[in-house]
């Protein structure tokens, strides 16, 4: 029997968000709730406990609940990023990681049977869209599944996950990833479901990334927000602003993030003689970054494959020229030329070359920078993304 449409309670399951509020973790989850809820829409988060937190608490109207699932000391699977990497190479982990997914499957079968929402909504098709699958043999409440990248790129590399995830897929009434590039992934692999699979990105939170004041450098940044891993292809931008660099002596590129990566990269700085030219700074939350964004004059992103690309999506916020490369998900934000460049990210001489154009030329950035800003409000502002949300629960909850 299906819900009425006046029952508008969602469960969100989620492996990921953030844990206090200088956390930058999936802050976009925050986001999308709290604009589904001017909707008329109730949102609870089922998530995993981890020291320190508590099992239940509000979040400006949202309830969030946290499940145990092991000793407390080894309830530290979740919140890190690197969840899969650690179930894969430990034996002990995997063995933490299916005392998890049973925990998780326990809360929300005890919390659908208390609160009946209208729809569960996993975000990443494991954990979570596990979970709603394994509840679906017990329930009629339809289950969306939305796919962030890191989970889709995990099915590339197994044969067993792949069967795994077809079973999900097909039992889910619909999946939304969030770009064109994670859809051609997505289909590629599963051809049968695209018909029910839509492309709806995550929002930023414009006003956690407007709390900070500007920042005051005294040289002109090109800003570069990204973990310091190999996907992320820093070491080409590197290479490519020691090109930069003596051309605009002013010009200073800055990398916030962390990772494995960080002392190959330092290494590269200090090689091509850039210790005083390229700056690192640790991963920080939305309202430090906003700052940063602020006083900015280009944001690069240059990695290869990104899911979507949500730092250009904050650039444009601030209405900031970018430099992306021609690959993933930010063909789905950046129209070359207009908005900003995109580039080869194997080919250091033309980024390089993008960015001494932006550097040369106030009247484009600010062109560019304008137009970043129109994409923004006209595509990706938390209003519009919700209302699309809004209007697929509402379709599936009548259906």
């Amino acid at each position: 029997m299906a819900h009425s449409p006046t029952e508008k309670k969602v469960f969100f399951l989620s492996h990921s968000f953030f844990r206090f509020k200088a956390e930058e973790l999936s802050h976009y989850l925050n986001t999308l709730a709290q604009e589904l809820a001017k909707r008329g829409w109730e949102v609870t988060l089922i998530l995993p406990h981890a020291p320190g937190l508590a099992g239940e608490e509000r979040l400006a109207g949202m309830k969030l609940l946290r499940f145990r699932y092991f000793f407390e000391k080894w309830e530290n699977l979740a919140y890190t990023g690197d969840m899969a990497e650690r179930v894969q190479k430990s034996f002990f982990y995997k063995i933490v990681f299916l005392f998890f997914l049973a925990a998780f499957f326990l809360k929300t079968r005890k919390m659908v049977k208390k609160e009946e929402p209208a729809l569960l909504h996993a975000h990443w098709w494991i954990p979570g869209g596990l979970v709603a699958y394994g509840h679906s043999f017990f329930s009629k409440i339809p289950y969306l599944v939305t796919l962030h990248g890191t989970d889709l790129m995990l099915l590339r590399k197994s044969g067993f996950l792949r069967k795994v995830a077809k079973k999900v897929f097909n039992r889910a009434s619909r999946l939304t990833v969030v770009s064109s590039f994670l859809k051609n992934e997505l289909i590629s692999l599963f051809p049968q479901i695209e018909a029910k699979t839509a492309i709806i990105p995550m929002p930023i939170d414009p006003e956690a990334l407007r709390r900070e004041p500007k920042a005051k450098p005294s040289e002109r940044i090109i800003l570069s927000p990204a973990r310091l891993i190999e996907q992320k292809n820093l070491g080409t931008l590197i290479e490519a602003f020691s090109n930069v660099a003596p051309e605009f002596p002013d010009a200073k590129l800055l990398i916030v993030g962390s990772g494995p990566k960080e002392a190959e990269l330092k290494n590269r700085v200090r090689h091509l003689d850039l210790e005083k030219k390229v700056e690192f700074l640790p991963s920080m939350p939305p309202p430090k970054l906003g700052g940063l964004y602020q006083a900015t004059e280009i944001v690069t992103l240059v990695s290869k494959n990104e899911g979507f690309g949500l730092v250009l999506v904050e650039a444009f916020l601030f209405q900031k020229p970018v430099v992306a490369a021609r690959s993933g998900g930010a063909t789905d934000i950046v129209t070359d030329g207009e908005n900003g460049f995109l580039v080869d990210p194997d080919n250091p001489d033309e980024i390089a070359d993008a960015l001494k154009k932006l550097l040369a030329d106030a009247d484009l950035r600010e062109r560019m920078g304008k137009n970043g800003h129109r994409t923004y409000v006209e595509k990706f502002s938390p209003a519009k993304l919700a209302e699309k949300f809004d209007r697929l629960y509402s379709e599936l909850t009548q259906a």
